[in-house]
């Protein structure tokens, strides 16, 4: 592997003042590879053109990514996408039992190379202080399921039933028997619990009432590999909402339907409602339609840009280096930028906003000769009080006329004062 430096050859001359650069630097079996390095400073947006016309310059093809990089798979996550364009959307979802740290949704944004807004969330069985679990179908963990549990652990899950019982399977129980526990409480935590602690063949447990509490305790020395129990009830489970999205419907009963809407800039990707549905065979209840997904709009254009009272427009585009001008109409003064330009992004976006085209009254206005218009403060509104504007014509050697068309001041209070020749 052999390492080349050389100085950034001169930029055109449109780059001379863009950006500051010092140093390529390629590595490649032949020096006719990748770009390793660069120590620039320079606008995003002209820092891709710049490296790739460098390496043109010296006549070295590049390889500059256009992409963001693959994610990788979650443990204990299902995934939707696989795309890794500027602006696709990889969303991570945690498997039943399992709680997420970090961000369920990853966005690939422009740059130099493209990259993720997040890193991949992580998905593990956690310990919680308590946890409130809604009505239907679920799974209780150990903590660190699969792997062992930890010492001094001291775990609640509340589960609400649909107004009947609540049924516990248990997939998988193994603890340190007569000093590691999981203790159920029907109805509250003041009733006389049912105790489980070793490893067991356990049968299934149907509350009376409709609530259960779960409370799993260990002390501080042997751990094991802890337990896997589904919980149901005659109801569906909670469906939630989307994220950046919402739900209509907070009944979840045989019967009953929600309907999901996405906010606005997302696109609904999957079907908008779901019914509660009862299994033929004993697998509980189920929705008809899972919970779709509310994906970012991808928008390639600028929005449109508004007219501007008392000004005129040049340009109507809204692509990637579209310049929208505006003008004040005569007697207006502009207040902003009077040029604008659609700049690349995720969104495309205006570079300034529009400008402000207003009656002015100045301390002294120079008007150049030729022709122009004079207006009082604020027209065609009313003039404020207490106004001491000042206009000064210069004619192009000869004399200067004014034409009024329109004049309405209060009259004995309010003047305008004309002085030839000052």
């Amino acid at each position: 592997m052999a390492e080349h430096r050389s100085p950034c050859p001169r930029l055109p001359p449109r780059f001379v003042n863009s950006c500051l650069y010092r140093q390529w630097v390629i590595v490649s079996p032949e020096l006719t590879g990748l770009l390793q390095a660069c120590e620039a400073m320079a606008p995003a947006a002209v820092l891709l053109y710049v490296a790739v016309w460098c390496f043109i310059s010296q006549g070295i093809p590049a390889i500059v990514a256009d992409t963001c990089p693959a994610l990788p798979d979650v443990v204990n996550a299902d995934r939707t996408g696989n795309g890794t364009a500027v602006g696709d959307v990889v969303l991570y979802q945690c498997e039943p039992g399992f709680t997420m740290t970090g961000v369920s949704n990853l966005t690939c944004l422009a740059g130099v190379p493209p990259s993720w807004d997040n890193s991949p969330p992580n998905c593990a069985a956690t310990c919680p202080v308590e946890e409130q679990r809604a009505a239907g179908s679920g799974v209780i963990l150990s903590p660190g399921y699969p792997e062992q549990y930890g010492i001094d652990q001291d775990c609640v899950w509340v589960i609400r039933g649909c107004g009947g019982p609540v049924t516990l399977s248990f997939r998988s129980f193994q603890t340190e028997e007569d000093y590691d526990f999981l203790n159920v409480y029907d109805g509250s935590l003041d009733t006389a619990a049912v105790e489980y602690s070793g490893q067991l063949d356990l049968k299934n447990y149907t509350s009376t009432t409709s609530v259960l509490y779960l409370q799993f305790t260990s002390d501080g020395s042997v751990t094991d590999s802890g337990f896997w129990i589904d919980y149901s009830s005659a109801c569906c489970s909670d469906p939630g909402a989307p994220l950046n999205g919402n739900r209509a419907g907070d009944s979840f009963s045989p019967g009953d339907v929600v309907v999901f809407s996405c906010d606005d800039g997302f696109e609904l990707i999957g079907e908008s409602n779901a019914t509660c549905r009862e299994a033929n065979s004993s697998a509980g209840y189920y929705w008809s339609n899972p919970a779709p997904v509310c994906q970012p709009v991808v928008v390639d254009t600028c929005p449109a840009l508004p007219d501007v009272a008392n000004a005129e427009r040049t340009g109507n585009g809204t692509a990637v280096g579209d310049v929208v001008l505006y003008q004040c109409e005569p007697g207006f003064t502009m207040t902003g930028a009077s040029s604008l330009t659609c700049l690349a992004g995720v969104p495309p976006s205006w570079d300034n906003s529009t400008p402000n085209c207003t009656a002015t009254c100045p301390v002294e206005e120079q008007r150049a000769a030729g022709s122009g218009v004079i207006l009082s403060p604020g027209y065609p509104e009313q003039y404020g009080t207490d106004q001491d504007c000042v206009w000064v014509i210069r004619g192009c050697g000869g004399p200067v006329t004014l034409s009024f068309r329109s004049f309405q001041t209060e009259e004995d209070y309010d003047f305008l004062n004309v002085y030839d020749g000052r």
